[in-house]
């Protein structure tokens, strides 16, 4: 027997299923591409603004269904939200916006409640990735040594310690400039 060939109403069918599987997951106004990283209480997504594919932001998205979401963790988190509104520094990832109640809407078709931070996305990456291909030349870490004192000088001028500062929360922008970023342990000096 001869296969037939599938009706139109089958193929329209077919490419409503195939565009679902496709469709990308929004929070609020931003629209997520790509797994930036994951811990036990949040993943970071990258994201696009509304239909401007051109800027880009990390969204830090936390599952509020999530057990290890507890009073203390929402205590820190508050309290990390109050430091980055606190302080602006050009060696320190920008907050953009916060929200503590907002609807996933997953590329699977499935929602979930969560809180989330729209933070600058600084694309080099990692201090801690860097270091992992070999070390640095003296005057490369002269260069982020002087980088790093400024900041912290800077941050404590403000009141503020850091309190976690390691080379998995120090990122590189484009430029080879370090941003700080997680104020998750700072705490007023």
């Amino acid at each position: 027997p001869k296969p037939q060939n599938p009706s139109k109403q089958n193929m329209k069918l077919l490419r409503i299923n195939i565009k679902i599987q496709k469709m990308p997951s929004r929070i609020d106004g931003y629209t997520c591409t790509r797994t930036l990283g994951k811990g036990l209480t949040a993943i970071v997504k990258l994201a696009t603004i509304g239909d401007d594919e051109q800027t880009q932001v990390a969204l830090k998205i936390m599952d509020k269904s999530n057990s290890n979401l507890n009073e203390n963790f929402w205590k820190t988190l508050h309290s990390e939200i109050i430091t980055y509104r606190s302080l602006s520094h050009p060696f320190m990832v920008k907050l953009i916006d916060f929200c503590e109640d907002a609807v996933w809407h997953k590329s699977d078709g499935s929602k979930k409640s969560v809180a989330y931070m729209v933070m600058e996305y600084v694309k080099g990456g990692e201090l801690f990735e860097m270091l992992m291909m070999g070390a640095f030349e003296p005057p490369v870490c002269k260069f982020y040594f002087k980088q790093m004192l400024q900041f912290t000088n800077y941050l404590h001028s403000q009141g503020f310690a850091h309190r976690d500062i390691k080379p998995e929360n120090i990122l590189l922008d484009m430029d080879g400039n370090i941003k700080f970023m997680d104020f998750g342990f700072s705490a007023p000096l």
